[in-house]
């Protein structure tokens, strides 16, 4: 073996190791090693984007010699405690804390990173299963700790880090200094080869910040050298129990995608088990695109329709222009003869 391609796989492996083991990861691994020379950079998206701790990532970037990154990231969990002892701290610089799912409301003002941290492990510890009853999960189960500066007199918000439910940074975004920045994990800024066929009833795991939810797979456009974010359509029952399509790549199966930073192609896998009774539409579309691979294609078009023409012209909501919930199962039984 060249040792080009001995190196390849090393970098390949160690990558894998954010993706979880068994499909996704086997077909990960033949796409990646036909990366040529986009490989460093598909493998630095895999692993910035994953949902472990920001440690985790920089121990593997150092590892792999990808300095430029690594530099980053080290930047992002040093400005926790950059001016903690030295006095050097401006004036009025602050930590403030937005807890999007406590039932008491989310944002505090901290002196310090560590302070803002107890915060939220005292915290969580009191929250009961009647609260839970009241949390607003529009934007999934997310604590952010926003770190503002005082610069010339005026506040400004110098880094956001996102932590997970054992207050590990899984990501972070640089706002006041560009050459830092690394793009957080926003569904649809990753893009990578998935191994879903239409017709697959396809498992979702996006916790912890929203549950886990079942999709049918309508259209998959991805080829080995040709991926895109929009190439890959899903179906879904929705929170309304109402039918509603997305694209699988951005999270859009969720309530609130852009808010739901975990993305979903890290732990997605083919789902054989037991479907809920509100599940049953999934079945029924997904043995029907598998006799008519044509179908995912005019299902998904006729539901984007559906939703432009509720939402006045527009595909994505706009609360000026009124909700779009979702299409009656029984209509598009009609429509398609299912």
């Amino acid at each position: 073996m060249k040792p080009e391609a001995k190196a390849n796989i090393s970098i390949v492996m160690e990558t894998l190791k954010f993706v979880e083991p068994g499909e996704i990861s086997n077909h990960l691994f033949k796409w990646l090693m036909n990366s040529g020379a986009n490989l460093n950079e598909r493998c630095t998206d895999i692993i910035l984007h994953a949902p472990v701790p920001l440690e985790h990532k920089l121990q593997t970037l150092k590892q792999l010699e990808l300095r430029e990154y690594a530099q980053k990231v080290k930047n992002a969990l040093n400005e926790r405690y950059k001016h903690r002892g030295d006095n050097k701290n401006p004036p009025g610089t602050v930590y403030r804390l937005i807890m999007y799912d406590h039932p008491e409301g989310s944002c505090k003002i901290f002196n310090s990173y560590d302070d803002a941290t107890e915060y939220i492990r005292r915290t969580r510890t009191h929250i009961t299963s009647e609260d839970k009853k009241l949390v607003n999960h529009e934007h999934g189960r997310t604590d952010i700790i926003e770190k503002w500066v005082t610069v010339g007199g005026d506040e400004k918000l110098c880094v956001y880090w996102f932590l997970d439910d054992t207050r590990n940074i899984l990501y972070y975004d640089h706002t006041t200094d560009p050459k830092q920045r690394v793009p957080i994990a926003i569904p649809g800024r990753l893009n990578f080869s998935v191994p879903f066929k239409p017709g697959d009833i396809v498992a979702t795991d996006c916790r912890p910040f929203a549950k886990e939810r079942r999709v049918v797979i309508l259209e998959n456009a991805d080829t080995p050298t040709s991926v895109d974010a929009n190439n890959v359509t899903c179906l879904f029952v929705n929170d309304n129990n109402a039918i509603d399509v997305g694209y699988f790549k951005a999270n859009e199966f969720l309530r609130n995608p852009e808010a739901t930073y975990v993305s979903a192609m890290y732990r997605a896998a083919t789902y054989k088990g037991e479907l809920t009774k509100s599940e049953t539409p999934l079945e029924i579309i997904s043995q029907a695109i598998k006799s008519d691979t044509k179908l995912g294609n005019k299902i998904f078009g006729y539901l984007v329709m559906q939703r432009v023409s509720t939402l006045g012209g527009r595909y994505d909501a706009d609360p000026a222009l009124g909700k779009y919930y979702g299409t009656d199962w029984k209509l598009l039984q009609v429509e398609f003869q299912l």
